[in-house]
């Protein structure tokens, strides 16, 4: 193989590395253990949920309508994923805290916990407010 070619190669590689990474190991997360098993009903300033570990996820309601609301999370190096609990459909990941827009059509939230963005979990009570 030629400089050029092998130069090339390389490249291309490096591209479809970087596309893989991008798409399917940095969240969003995908967490299976919800706690509580309840809905929590939320008012703005308080926990949510005083117990929850990363890797497990917690159903909330309560939201205004067409308000940008801030999650956070006790350890602030902690990657939040937010979805609709109705379909999984994701509304905004990145590390806390996070702002979202919240619209009446999105219905209960899911609020997913991870230890950082490959949602690995962790063993540390957290607590995630809003």
């Amino acid at each position: 193989m030629s400089g050029f070619t092998k130069l090339r190669y390389f490249i291309w590689c490096c591209v479809l590395l970087f596309k893989f990474i991008n798409s399917n190991v940095i969240g969003p997360c995908n967490n299976q253990n919800q706690h509580p098993a309840d809905t929590v009903p939320l008012q703005c300033g308080t926990t949510l949920v005083a117990t929850q570990t990363a890797s497990e996820f917690s159903v909330t309601s309560g939201y205004t309508n067409n308000k940008v609301h801030i999650i956070t999370s006790s350890v602030n190096t902690d990657y939040i994923t937010i979805r609709k609990a109705s379909d999984n459909t994701l509304i905004t990941h990145g590390f806390g805290p996070i702002n979202f827009n919240y619209l009446s059509s999105f219905g209960n939230i899911e609020i997913l916990i991870n230890q950082h963005s490959l949602c690995f979990g962790n063993s540390f009570l957290e607590q995630s407010a809003l």
